[in-house]
């Protein structure tokens, strides 16, 4: 199960559409697949950050 979960992170941090990573994930409901959103908002939050050190 943590390795289908890291998939499915890894897939929704790099900007892999939902309706994709339900169809890799073998999901039926986009809901299943919405849990996976998290890790896009961790790796923005870390793309806001690099940017603005780089900017200081």
């Amino acid at each position: 199960h943590d390795l289908r979960h890291t998939y499915g992170s890894l897939l929704v941090a790099g900007g892999v559409d939902l309706a994709s990573v339900k169809s890799a994930m073998g999901h039926s409901r986009i809901t299943t697949t919405e849990r996976y959103l998290h890790a896009r908002s961790a790796s923005e939050l870390a793309d806001r950050f690099t940017r603005a050190l780089g900017a200081a």
